[in-house]
């Protein structure tokens, strides 16, 4: 899922209009308008483009992967230890994290 202010903020960031980007992906200007109203959501198939023309990284995860995750960052801000079960889910996601982030700085 891409948020509506990503679309808007990269859009602006790369200094291109709704139409630029509207054309760059063959969809219409009312489109775009509608991604960054948050009226509608980009159909998944343009994921990959739109993520491209606008620099966005993203990752897919399991259902257990972030589960793992969010029990992470909640164990983190709350100064608790991370339960034990928690390793295989945990080692895979942050596994995925950091082969994304070795794929984006290559």
């Amino acid at each position: 899922m891409i948020l509506p202010s990503q679309i808007e903020e990269r859009r602006a960031e790369r200094s291109l209009s709704r139409q630029d980007l509207a054309d760059a992906l063959g969809v219409t200007y009312e489109t775009v308008r509608q991604w960054e109203l948050g009226l509608v959501q980009p159909r998944p198939q343009l994921y990959p483009a739109l993520n491209n023309i606008l620099g966005i990284v993203s990752v897919s995860f399991t259902t257990e992967e972030l589960e793992a995750l969010w029990q992470m960052l909640w164990c983190l801000t709350q100064g608790v230890d991370l339960p034990e079960e928690l390793g295989d889910d945990l080692d895979k996601a942050l596994k995925k994290i950091k082969q994304k982030r070795d794929d984006v700085n290559e």
